[in-house]
């Protein structure tokens, strides 16, 4: 009667586990596409990340800086977010703003290429469906980051499907030494330069794209793509906007102040 009772047991729990298996959901990835619009139709790809429901961060170069009214912008959703259950997977935008103190045409502020979109509504995803990066903490954040994980999209040139298909992959970060062509004063403390040979498909669309510190406990957005070399040059090396550098603007322009984002 015993051994019955223990079989009878052991059935139960299989069939209680078999029913109730721990799998954890699908996810939402926080890298976005970024659309800009112009009046004429033509159509530019950035890319960003988001920071919490209602913001994505990514380069201040992909915002406006004269006429507004020329264009239009969308961020596109992951095709990731798609697959569970998320209809639209383009979301208005209700402005994109640029660090003040970043100028285009003034090679001494682009140390500020950083930027942030709000969306006109937050986002609304399913139950733990969506991930948001986290960003630093502290200014010195990212100084001694030797190997980051990227977090971008495939190459695409045509499709808006194709464009939303993600891609990540480590990229060790050079000393300023091996990279001075993107060192001047100013910029230095502001920004690092990471390579590799998995970029050399790089395209302006991944301006604005993350590099990731990845500790046991949390992941973390370090740098925000902001240049590329060319393509003829030996090596392809890649100047990101130190993150941390901006934590003070972040945290003014960001509505409600996120705790996400305070130092």
């Amino acid at each position: 009667m015993t051994n019955l009772a223990t079989v009878l047991l052991l059935m139960i729990t299989t069939v209680k586990e078999a029913r109730s298996p721990d799998i954890r959901p699908p996810k939402c990835s926080w890298v976005v596409r970024i659309e800009k619009r112009w009046w004429t139709g033509t159509r530019e790809l950035y890319t960003g990340s988001l920071i919490d429901e209602n913001w994505v961060l990514t380069a201040g170069s992909c915002c406006p800086e004269r006429n507004k009214t020329l264009y239009s912008y969308k961020v596109l959703l992951s095709a990731s977010c798609e697959s569970v259950g998320f209809s639209n997977s383009a979301i208005e935008v209700k402005q994109c703003i640029s660090h003040p103190d970043y100028n285009r045409s003034d090679k001494s502020t682009w140390g500020n290429d950083i930027g942030l979109v709000e969306l006109v509504t937050p986002l609304a995803f399913p139950s733990r469906a969506l991930r948001f990066v986290q960003l630093p903490k502290s200014e010195d954040a990212g100084t001694k980051v030797k190997l980051g994980l990227f977090m971008g999209f495939k190459t695409s040139y045509l499709f808006e499907e194709s464009a939303k298909e993600e891609r990540n992959f480590e990229m060790p970060v050079f000393a300023p030494i091996i990279c001075p062509a993107f060192y001047w004063p100013r910029r230095q403390q502001r920004g690092f330069c990471a390579g590799g040979p998995n970029q050399a498909q790089f395209t302006p669309g991944d301006r604005g794209a993350g590099l990731v510190e990845v500790s046991e406990k949390q992941s973390t957005l370090v740098g925000v793509l902001s240049e590329i070399m060319p393509h003829r040059a030996l090596y392809i090396p890649i100047f990101f906007v130190r993150v941390a550098s901006h934590s003070d603007w972040l945290n003014e322009t960001v509505l409600g102040n996120s705790p996400q984002i305070s130092s």
